[in-house]
């Protein structure tokens, strides 16, 4: 609550890069160049919004030399640390992801039928639930926060490239970049956008991922 810099930056940042995508995006249509654009738009969301999470490493490594100081005093184990720092994040990604969609989603014209936005902010929400673990899992690991920010920034950029966005799942080589990796990389199944696809060619399109 009191950390300006780990939340309400952040969500100042992402409440104005959200405006810029879905003016970018601004009502986009059915036609298959607007379905382009949409994987596009779903993609930047998943994985650039995410990649700021990144910002927040610094607090966490503060928060390391605290805790080495009270484990050693004997004040608590790892894993009641570890649960209370998440807890205690959960709400604020929480609001984050949920003024992010409401930014983004009616402005470029996503599904509004349904409970397509329920879907797309609990995708949003896990995205960024599942960062700020994996900066909190580098801080005890790598704890110069410059090196921690240069390798966290290394293995979302390595996620990024075998989810299946730039390049289909089914023509990356199967050792490795397939698997495992593709399957490790949270944005492959972040980045299942069809919900956003127009209804007459969601099944097309739908498909058409699951056999990639």
């Amino acid at each position: 609550w009191r950390n300006i810099g780990l939340f309400w930056m952040r969500l100042a940042l992402y409440i104005v890069l959200c405006l810029a995508i879905g003016f970018i995006y601004f009502q986009l249509g059915d036609s298959w160049k607007d379905v382009f654009s949409r994987a596009a738009l779903l993609f930047f969301v998943v994985a650039f919004l995410t990649f700021m999470a990144i910002a927040g490493f610094p607090a966490f490594v503060d928060e390391m030399k605290i805790y080495i100081r009270e484990r050693l005093n004997g004040y608590y184990s790892p894993v009641v640390f570890t649960l209370a720092n998440t807890l205690a994040s959960l709400p604020f990604i929480w609001v984050i992801a949920c003024i992010s969609t409401v930014c983004v989603y009616f402005i470029a014209g996503l599904r509004s039928d349904g409970g397509d936005i329920i879907y797309f902010i609990l995708d949003l929400f896990a995205s960024l639930t599942v960062v700020e673990s994996l900066m909190m899992a580098i801080a005890p690991i790598v704890p110069n926060f410059l090196m921690g920010i240069a390798a966290g920034a290394g293995l979302l950029g390595m996620y990024m490239v075998v989810c299946g966005f730039f390049q289909p799942l089914g023509s990356k080589p199967q050792p490795i970049f397939r698997y495992p990796l593709s399957y490790i990389s949270f944005h492959t199944y972040g980045t299942s956008w069809s919900v956003a696809l127009p209804a007459h060619i969601r099944p097309m399109h739908a498909s058409a991922h699951c056999s990639g």
